[in-house]
């Protein structure tokens, strides 16, 4: 009886140990596609949340060095040699300022009002002053002065020539002579064409004469037969008018007029200047009026911008009113150019 009991107690401990048993290996298998899907279509809020896995320690970073790395890039390595250029940096920086802040000149300061470049532009103008003194003393003290000038300018659409000088003599303290002639000419040109328009006038003051005052002026056409460095020679032809004021016939009296200019270059320090003017009447060309300027200039070797001229200048005039119709002057001067 006591054996019967104890081999039920034993069999039914192995049932129980096998029932354990197996419940655990249903618990390890994977639930069907049925409970797969229930479990898909649950709440996740309702599910127990997965205990995440323990993260390994992080390991701490090592501490940056404190080298400078301008310094370690600044030492060329063994493979690569330096470069000779500098750096980009350096050359933005020293193109930024010229680019953003150029440099501007100056401008320079302009003619002032009272000088001739401020009227008529930069081109240089040519002008010269002359003085001339002979003197004699004996039987008799005779002193005669001339003293004049001139100013020319030549641009790409005109030249400009003009004159003045005056003429005094006193004899035994008496003066005998005393008279001025200004000469004003301008030339219109016209490229490199060798015609040109011109207007002349002249005006002519004698003390001595049986006039105040002769003036004239003059229309016409020029004509350069010679432009260059060393000869000029040029033409003209015209018309216009002369008035004497304070004389016989003060009136406008019609007339023509043909003239020459000569310029020729002797050497670099000698030249030769010959001027001509016929003015004779249209109504009588008997009654005509002729004006000669013939000079020879020396130039000094010092100082450089002087020299030594002989003039001869006669004025003609038929129609002179019972006076010596001869007016000439012959002198020696020095010339100041400049």
């Amino acid at each position: 009886m006591r054996r019967t009991a104890a081999t039920t107690l034993l069999l039914a401990a192995c049932l129980l140990t096998a029932h354990t048993g197996h419940a655990q290996e249903i618990r390890r298998l994977p639930p069907p596609p049925e409970l797969a899907a229930t479990v898909a279509m649950a709440d996740p809020a309702e599910l127990p949340a997965p205990t995440p896995a323990p993260e390994p320690a992080a390991e701490e970073a090592p501490a940056p060095e404190l080298a400078a790395p301008a310094a370690a890039s600044a030492e060329p390595s063994l493979e690569e040699p330096p470069s000779m250029e500098p750096p980009v940096e350096e050359l933005s920086a020293d193109l930024i300022p010229e680019i953003v802040q150029p440099s501007v000149p100056e401008p320079e300061p302009g003619p002032q009002w009272y000088t001739p470049t401020y009227w008529f532009g930069p081109t240089p103008w040519d002008t010269g002053v002359e003085f001339g003194l002979n003197g004699s003393s004996g039987t008799g003290d005779t002193l005669s002065t001339r003293a004049g000038g001139y100013l020319k300018r030549k641009t790409d659409r005109g030249k400009l020539d003009t004159s003045l000088y005056h003429n005094r003599t006193k004899s035994d303290g008496e003066e005998t002579q005393n008279n001025a002639r200004l000469d004003f000419r301008y030339d219109w040109l016209f490229g490199k064409s060798p015609w040109t328009l011109y207007f002349n006038n002249q005006s002519f003051y004698d003390r001595y004469q049986a006039f105040d005052l002769s003036m004239n002026v003059n229309l016409g056409v020029g004509y350069q037969f010679f432009d260059a460095d060393d000869v000029k020679l040029a033409l003209s032809l015209g018309s216009g008018a002369i008035r004497k004021f304070g004389g016989v016939r003060d009136e406008w009296v019609p007339e023509a007029q043909g003239g020459l200019n000569w310029e020729q270059k002797i050497s670099d320090s000698q030249t030769f200047n010959a001027k001509l003017d016929y003015f004779p009447e249209w109504g009588d060309l008997n009654s005509y009026r002729l004006v000669s300027d013939i000079s020879w200039q020396i130039q000094l070797s010092q100082p450089s911008n002087t020299s030594l001229k002989f003039s001869l200048t006669d004025r003609f005039d038929s129609n002179s009113d019972g006076v010596n119709p001869h007016n000439t002057n012959y002198s020696v001067l020095l010339l100041w150019k400049r």
